[in-house]
C-alpha cells in the first residue's frame, strides 16, 4: 500500500520495529550476511574518508566494551600464528645475520639496558670488518654481535660498545671484560 506521505510510511516502519524486534534482528542479519561484500567496501571508503570518525568510533567502543578489541586482537594472532612462524623462519634463514641482529637487541631490552643497534649498523660494522671476528681476524659467516662490555657488566647495546665475534671467542669471552680475555684488532686489519 502506497504512502502518500513519506512521515506515515516511517512512523509505521518505526511502529513494526518496535512491536517486531526479533523479526527485525532477523531481517538485518541476513541482509549483512548477503551484502557483507558491499558493506565491508562503503565501511573502508567511510573510514578513509574520515578517519577522525573512525578513531572516534574506536575509543567510544573500547570504552563500552573493554577487553574486547584485545580479544580480537588475540584471537587474530593465534589465527595468524602459524602462518607467521613459518615466514620468520624462511626469512630468518635466508638472511641468518639480521636474525641474530633482532635475537640481540631483544635480549639488551630485556635487560632493560640502552639500546639503540640497529639491524642496519650491524650489517655495516659486519662489512667494515670484511666479515671477520674483530678479535683474531678470523673469516666467518656466523658472526655474533659482542658487547665489548658485557651487558650484563652495565654495558649497552649500542654501536660504540659492540663488535662482531665468530662463536669461538664469544664462548671464550663470555660476561668477562674484554680485556682480561684479548684485546680486538683496529678496523681494517
Amino acid at each position: 500500500m502506497p504512502y502518500k506521505n513519506i512521515e506515515d510510511r516511517r512512523a509505521q516502519v518505526k511502529r513494526w520495529r518496535e512491536e517486531n524486534p526479533e523479526r527485525q534482528k532477523e531481517i538485518e542479519y541476513k541482509a549483512r550476511k548477503v551484502n557483507a561484500e558491499k558493506i565491508k567496501e562503503q565501511h573502508e571508503k567511510f573510514n578513509e574518508l574520515h578517519p577522525e570518525k573512525q578513531k572516534d568510533y574506536m575509543a567510544t567502543y573500547d570504552e563500552k566494551h573493554p577487553g574486547k578489541l584485545l580479544e580480537f586482537g588475540r584471537k587474530d594472532w593465534e589465527k595468524h600464528n602459524s602462518k607467521r612462524n613459518a615466514h620468520k623462519k624462511i626469512y630468518r634463514k635466508e638472511n641468518p645475520q639480521i636474525g641474530r641482529a633482532g635475537t640481540a637487541r631483544h635480549r639488551a631490552r630485556k635487560l632493560k639496558t640502552l639500546c639503540t643497534f640497529t639491524t642496519k649498523e650491524w650489517l655495516l660494522m659486519v662489512d667494515a670488518y670484511n666479515n671477520c671476528c674483530a678479535y683474531y681476524n678470523k673469516m666467518s659467516d656466523t658472526l655474533a654481535q659482542e658487547p665489548v662490555i658485557a651487558l650484563f657488566n652495565g654495558g649497552v647495546h649500542t654501536a660504540g660498545n659492540i663488535v662482531p665475534s665468530c662463536g669461538q671467542c664469544n664462548s671464550k669471552k663470555g660476561t668477562k671484560m674484554w680485556w682480561d680475555v684479548f684485546q680486538p684488532l683496529p678496523l681494517g686489519a
